[in-house]
């Protein structure tokens, strides 16, 4: 995990949003599985304190490609993929 966005007590696991930046070019689909990982850990961390109904958010990019995840409480991932291509401001 590179970044961490939260309020509240850290100690209390109350992480919003968590930002992994892939270490190789192209390598943002490793970072997605990575984010969704400690995305997991977080998850499981809320179950134990007793937060069952609060969703985890996670960033993975490598600067072109993005992927934007959510994690709901039954641990059910979905990505959006996002990729801005060379020298333009269009997003695909």
């Amino acid at each position: 995990m590179d970044y961490t966005l939260w309020h509240g007590k850290r100690n209390e696991a109350e992480t919003n949003v968590m930002v992994v930046v892939a270490k190789t070019t192209g390598g943002v689909q490793a970072g997605r599985y990575q984010a969704i990982s400690y995305m997991a850990l977080i998850r499981d961390t809320r179950t134990k304190a007793g937060w069952l109904d609060i969703p985890v958010y996670g960033i993975a990019t490598g600067t072109r490609d993005w992927g934007f995840i959510r994690m709901d409480a039954n641990g059910v991932v979905v990505v959006q993929a996002l990729s801005c291509w060379d020298g333009k401001r269009a997003i695909s």
